[in-house]
């Protein structure tokens, strides 16, 4: 079997599941959920993987990737701190926003890809939508023209 570098590969599930090498950096979601902090702001020069960090996190976190994660953390870090910490693993509702791809001539035209954005994210959780705690109100905000 050939392993190679995943050069521009960022998503995890593609690391994991595909021959690439992989420095497991799956402790920096035990030390977010011990972190106990309100915000954690992830900064890092271009191309040190934050895209990559933020996938992880994803398929960790996410409800709606739990099936697809459920053997992508066999034996690493986060899988090795022990039991309490793998209960998080599908547990929540994950909103994955990166805007490496926006590329816009204005502001106008940022603002119009930012609504689209949002609104394909939106659709997307439909878990969110459904639940008691989301108000008919809030709706009028991501009503697709």
């Amino acid at each position: 079997m050939k392993w190679q570098m995943p050069i521009g590969v960022d998503n995890f599930f593609d690391i994991q599941s595909k021959h690439y090498y992989f420095v497991d950096k799956t402790d920096f979601i035990r030390q977010l959920i011990d972190g106990h902090s309100a915000v954690t702001l992830i900064t890092r020069p271009r191309r040190f993987g934050k895209t990559l960090t933020l996938s992880m996190l994803e398929y960790f976190f996410s409800i709606e990737k739990e099936a697809q994660s459920r053997h992508l953390f066999d034996g690493l870090a986060i899988d090795r701190a022990g039991a309490d910490y793998m209960a998080h693993r599908g547990q929540y509702p994950v909103l994955f926003l990166s805007l490496k791809d926006f590329s816009c001539r204005s502001w106008t035209d940022m603002l119009d890809m930012w609504a689209e954005y949002l609104q394909a994210l939106f659709l997307q959780h439909t878990q969110v939508r459904e639940s008691e705690r989301y108000s008919r109100n809030s709706s009028r905000n991501f009503r697709i023209l």
